[in-house]
């Protein structure tokens, strides 16, 4: 009966043992300097675990400052002695701070760090109504050092103690990996519904606009449907299957067959006409893309540097990959299915090749270029 529910099966990820390894060194820590505040180290340790040193050094940063601004936030409601005024005034305390630090983290693109900014601040602010508690700025700055102590455990975890081996001979920084079909995040828009396939950065969010890129597929259920306002995206779309006519205002109408697409701001009016399911390329300035579609036995040269994809439209496709002298990995895409190379602007650049054959699939390419002048 067990092998019908729907559980993969697995033994732990490298992610997952570093973030216990990272726990119990915390706990270490706090049982040899006899120091409290423990569940606010742990917390942040489990929070800024990621996959490799370079994104928790980064997601470090981010709940740093996260950490810092729901800090600065309680330390000034305690000084105040706002919470401990009665019930009603600590709620609304209360409330008042989580919203300002929500809407502090989405404008600041913090929203990775939002649980930790929060935790902080409710963590100060009940603290200080605890009978013959600490004074209040010294239990601020003890809650803030607690979470930075968790950070830096974490980073040192990731860097020290357990690196990813190479899988298959390919070197541990060339960073791939597949996403079947079913496994993509599916949302409604106003139109019909959308698959995400991938976003970067990782802990952005579409509704939220704090991504650089994004790539997904869509279906548009109604014969006439209004595109979203995305001010400050470019937006590539190719047809996949069904009809569909796009018209911008004041800019120019295109009808596009299966395979074809069209480039268009997001800050365009667009309206569409048709019932299809189509494929999206979405990137922030900063960030240039495109779609190519790679035809059977077609063989590519690409780099570390530069962010590429292959979503498979129909049938299956095969792909070889070739990293230096080492026996080629043999892959296969389904229909639906996605093979995602991760960019890397940490490391020095490694090359790839890949050669497909079967039916054709999109290859979505991604380079990071400089701001131009006006």
């Amino acid at each position: 009966m067990l092998k019908n529910l729907p559980i993969d099966w697995q033994m732990p990820g490298p992610r997952t043992i570093k973030t216990g390894i990272a726990v119990a060194v915390c706990l270490i820590f706090y049982g040899i300097m006899d120091r409290d505040g423990i569940m606010m180290a742990v917390t942040a340790s489990i929070l800024c675990m990621q996959t490799s040193v370079e994104k928790s050094i980064d997601s470090g940063k981010s709940n740093i400052i996260a950490t810092l601004i729901g800090g600065a936030l309680g330390t000034i409601a305690v000084s105040f002695g706002i919470p401990g005024y009665s019930t009603i005034t600590f709620i609304i305390c209360a409330l008042i701070g989580i919203v300002l630090l929500i809407h502090t983290c989405h404008i600041s693109r913090l929203s990775g760090s939002i649980v930790l900014s929060c935790l902080v601040y409710m963590t100060i602010i009940t603290g200080a109504l605890e009978p013959g508690g600490v004074e209040p700025i010294s239990l601020s700055l003890n809650r803030i050092v607690d979470s930075l102590i968790g950070i830096m455990v974490t980073v040192f975890v990731n860097a020290a103690i357990i690196k990813p081996p190479p899988d298959m001979g390919i070197p541990a920084d060339i960073t791939y990996f597949m996403r079947a079909k079913n496994s993509a995040r599916t949302t409604t828009w106003a139109g019909g519904t959308t698959s995400e396939l991938y976003i970067y950065p990782e802990n952005s969010f579409y509704a939220e606009r704090n991504f650089s890129f994004r790539i997904s597929t869509a279906t548009i259920e109604q014969e006439e449907s209004t595109f979203s306002i995305m001010a400050g995206f470019k937006r590539h779309l190719m047809l996949l299957d069904g009809e569909l006519t796009l018209v911008h205002k004041d800019h120019h109408q295109i009808k596009l067959n299966p395979l074809e697409q069209d480039f268009f701001l997001g800050e365009w009016e667009t309206k569409s006409e048709g019932i299809c399911t189509d494929f999206n390329l979405m990137t922030s300035e900063g960030y240039m893309g495109k779609l190519n579609t790679v035809a059977d036995d077609t063989g590519l040269h690409l780099n570390t540097a530069e962010f590429n994809a292959f979503y498979c439209p129909r049938g299956s496709t095969c792909v070889e990959l070739f990293i230096d002298n080492n026996e080629p990995v043999a892959l296969e895409l389904t229909e639906g299915d996605s093979l995602i190379f991760k960019h890397d602007e940490m490391r020095e650049v490694r090359n790839y090749q890949l050669k497909f054959s079967g039916e054709p699939c999109i290859h979505i390419h991604v380079t990071k270029v400089s701001k131009i002048k006006e």
